[in-house]
């Protein structure tokens, strides 16, 4: 069983006219080479619309799902190979077709 992630990065704020609030947290992405962890930065909102607190618990809520996400990515496939997996299974399969369309 892999060991339980947790992170807790800071709260910070864009400068700027228009400045936000985000957090850079490491999420898992699935990459050709496999599973990478990847520095993203993720924006909680306005600074005129809300305050510091208020962004830091949209932070919190945040990070509980990503902190948690063991499975999201197990069960997350490539789009070319669920092309590859429906056009086998359900399109080029022996019955699949009417035999008016088949002989197209």
């Amino acid at each position: 069983m892999p060991r339980p992630r947790y992170q807790r990065p800071i709260v910070k704020k864009t400068t700027g006219s228009d400045s936000r609030w985000y957090i850079m947290p490491r999420i898992d992405v699935l990459t050709d080479r496999g599973i990478q962890r990847v520095r993203r930065r993720i924006q909680l909102g306005r600074c005129a619309e809300m305050t510091r607190r208020q962004a830091e618990q949209a932070a919190r809520q945040l990070l509980d799902r990503i902190n948690n996400s063991r499975q999201v990515i197990e069960n997350q496939i490539r789009f070319g190979d669920f092309v590859k997996h429906y056009l086998r299974n359900y399109v080029l399969a022996p019955g699949a077709l009417a035999a008016s369309t088949a002989g197209k």
